[in-house]
């Protein structure tokens, strides 16, 4: 059985028709990262985390990607916000792209502003936030569960299973109506889509923007339960 669902795995990432299927085109020397040996990483990477646990990965294009493996080199890169940049910004204008909106997220900053990011979203993942939310997140994985029992036998549990909870779970943090969550689901999908190309991945950023602000702007006028209008 984990074989079967490792398998079905690796093909969402190497091939098939799921969203990273367009990384089947790339060679096995800049995919070798993302196989796996059961559950774990390939030995290669122990090795290369022995012996250079900082090495540069071929990218095409002229573009430079260096793979870091090991807890302390990791933590090092991770940390050392001074000589390391998440600004999407700044990396759009090293390979020559035009930004013409910021995708925002935590993931796309640097300090001063991931600092600012992230204290707005910290109170939202408090123990007691979290705990109250669970009752919740327990009912979205048994409604899952109970969808891929009526399923006649055979089931993509990527698709079926591990994509949907977090992405309802998140629905629930933002408050997205449900009638809206099998769409916003897709945007969730598409942003982090790298076989269909950068464009679409930003499209699903900016879409994902202009919906969320959206929302904000209906709970102002009409505030729901636990809000209030600002």
């Amino acid at each position: 059985m984990r074989s079967q669902v490792l398998g079905m795995v690796a093909r969402r990432f190497t091939g098939g028709n799921g969203p990273y299927a367009g990384l089947s085109m790339l060679p096995d020397k800049i995919l070798w990262p993302l196989h796996r040996d059961g559950l774990d990483p390939v030995a290669k990477m122990g090795q290369l985390r022995e012996e250079k646990p900082v090495s540069r990965l071929p990218l095409p294009f002229g573009m430079r990607a260096w793979l870091v493996t090991g807890y302390e080199p990791v933590r090092a890169v991770l940390g050392s916000v001074d000589t390391y940049s998440n600004d999407f910004g700044r990396f759009a204008g090293r390979i020559g792209i035009t930004v013409e909106r910021d995708p925002g997220g935590l993931g796309f900053a640097d300090p001063p502003d991931h600092t600012r990011l992230r204290k707005m979203l910290t109170p939202e993942f408090t123990m007691r936030r979290l705990a109250r939310l669970q009752p919740r997140i327990e009912s979205i994985v048994a409604g899952r569960l109970d969808a891929l029992a009526a399923t006649d036998g055979t089931a993509d549990l990527w698709h079926d299973f591990a994509l949907p909870i977090p992405a309802l779970t998140i629905c629930e943090l933002l408050g997205v109506p449900y009638a809206d969550r099998e769409y916003f689901q897709e945007l969730s999908t598409t942003r982090f889509d790298l076989g269909a190309g950068g464009n679409a991945a930003l499209g699903a950023i900016g879409e994902s923007l202009e919906y969320i602000g959206g929302l904000i702007e209906q709970q102002r006028r009409e505030p729901g339960r636990g809000c209030s209008a600002r």
